[in-house]
């Protein structure tokens, strides 16, 4: 099994959060949680942003490009594989979930909220069909940055973000012979209607919105927060890094 992460060298002027702080927990808790997981943690330049129209829209469909060519490589390696974003938190072994019979596993909200996905995290197994979904998947995405006042609005108005609409895309135009499995952000990918739910069993946490910006500013763990905010500082303790 492989776990692939990725995050990118932004310049100061850019101001955006310490991704590579946050990058740098989650390695560490990926190593406590699944020592026996091949962890790749890539750490690249973002695209020329010079002209884009909306810098979160490239970087994101740049991104889909490089987990593209990681499937490959897995597909070619027969290795399962796990594709997130950085932010996230490792809190226990996920090895399980490939036990299910699927090509994609993507990770769904049990709230009714307007927005149905998060696509924070991939499951990826080796198989041919997960190839043919990834190609067909960075070809809506591109064609939605590429239109983002037309068919990317459609979709970004149900599921938001710019990888999580052309997901959506397929989900509701579906790729055929791929097998989805679908999966509760709660357990496998807790973003924020979860983390007050956050239990033994939840496996990654998404250190996102105000919960990103709590524990990067040493906020003291408290409210809804709590939970996840103690985890995230224990992993840091544990993995010897420093606040920044």
């Amino acid at each position: 099994m492989r776990l692939v992460t990725i995050s990118f060298n932004y310049p100061p002027r850019l101001k955006r959060p310490d991704y590579l702080h946050l990058l740098d927990v989650f390695e560490a808790s990926v190593r406590h949680h699944m020592p026996s997981c091949e962890l790749r943690g890539l750490r690249v330049d973002p695209p020329d942003h010079s002209g884009a129209h909306k810098i979160p829209f490239l970087s994101n469909d740049y991104k889909l490009g490089l987990w593209r060519r990681e499937v490959d490589l897995a597909v070619a390696d027969g290795q399962d594989l796990i594709l997130a974003d950085c932010d996230m938190l490792c809190t226990g072994d996920v090895s399980s979930v490939f036990k299910h019979k699927f090509d994609i596993g993507y990770t769904v909200r049990d709230d009714h909220t307007n927005i149905p996905l998060n696509g924070g995290i991939v499951f990826v197994r080796p198989t041919e069909a997960a190839q043919r979904f990834f190609a067909e998947w960075q070809r809506v995405d591109e064609r939605m940055y590429r239109d983002w006042e037309g068919f990317h609005r459609i979709w970004r108005v149900k599921y938001a973000g710019m990888n999580q609409a052309s997901f959506g895309y397929l989900l509701e135009n579906p790729v055929p012979g791929v097998e989805l499995l679908e999966l509760p952000t709660r357990v496998y990918n807790a973003v924020n209607t979860d983390w007050h739910r956050i239990g033994s069993d939840t496996l990654f946490i998404h250190i996102k919105s105000q919960l990103r910006k709590a524990v990067l500013t040493g906020a003291k763990p408290a409210g809804t927060l709590r939970p996840a905010m103690l985890l995230w500082y224990e992993a840091r303790a544990r993995s010897g890094l420093v606040a920044k």
